[in-house]
């Protein structure tokens, strides 16, 4: 059997509290092939591979035998395991854009998506995913259409197909359209303030990408499109 210490709210180690009276949780590990896998029934949706994300960071208390224990740490997921992948093709209408988004959700995104999606009917599925996916544009973000796979297998990932309307989002100016083409507005507001002293608390490392194609209109032609940008933080990097 093994037991985590600590706790998000006090996080020690059996470095500094050498006692098993600190465990506040109790789960199984599986050795094979020199590799430790933690299993946690608390999270039925967790892949074999994965552990369950509050778990991670943390020692754990090993049970070996009446006599011998190990102590071991449980690693923290690169990003690259929690991926979301977001390709997305607009046309406009005047001021009102139309889309369909493909979107595969990988990791802990999976993990997420399982249970509620799991749990969701058919007739509620539009709004469910629209909850979830968050006002794209602006909040006349509306999805038309919805069809998703994978959803019971742990070990893929979610593959997400919808089509959408945004209300008077593009500006239009004499002869001319702007279109912000970052329709999710997560991104601008992730952003760890520099003068914040309170802790923030993340359950697990992501890596999103977003891709954004515009049909121009009959009758119109790119003028200019804005430079590259990177961007990197205490808590983020962007590239676009």
């Amino acid at each position: 059997m093994l037991f985590r210490s600590g706790s998000r709210e006090l996080p020690y180690s059996y470095s500094t509290f050498a006692s098993p009276s600190c465990d506040n949780h109790m789960i199984t590990t599986y050795n094979y092939n020199n590799k430790e896998y933690f299993l946690d029934a608390t999270n039925s949706f967790l892949s074999i591979n994965d552990c369950a994300s509050f778990t991670m960071g943390k020692e754990v208390l090993q049970a070996i035998s009446p006599t011998k224990y190990k102590v071991s740490k449980i690693p923290v997921a690169e990003p690259s395991l929690t991926s979301m992948f977001d390709t997305t093709i607009i046309e406009l209408n005047q001021r009102k854009i139309t889309g369909i988004s493909r979107a595969e959700f990988n990791g802990y995104y999976n993990q997420l998506l399982q249970p509620v999606l799991s749990g969701t009917t058919q007739s509620k599925l539009k709004k469910q995913i629209q909850d979830l996916i968050g006002n794209k544009g602006n909040n006349t973000f509306f999805v038309t259409r919805v069809h998703h796979s994978n959803l019971k297998n742990r070990d893929t990932s979610i593959v997400m197909v919808y089509e959408f309307e945004i209300d008077d989002y593009a500006t239009i100016y004499d002869q001319e359209i702007f279109v912000n083409m970052i329709l999710d507005k997560r991104i601008s507001k992730s952003e760890v303030k520099k003068d914040r002293t309170i802790p923030m608390e993340f359950d697990y490392k992501t890596n999103d990408n977003y891709h954004v194609g515009l049909k121009i209109p009959n009758g119109y032609q790119l003028k200019s499109i804005p430079k590259d940008v990177e961007y990197t933080s205490r808590s983020e990097e962007h590239t676009s």
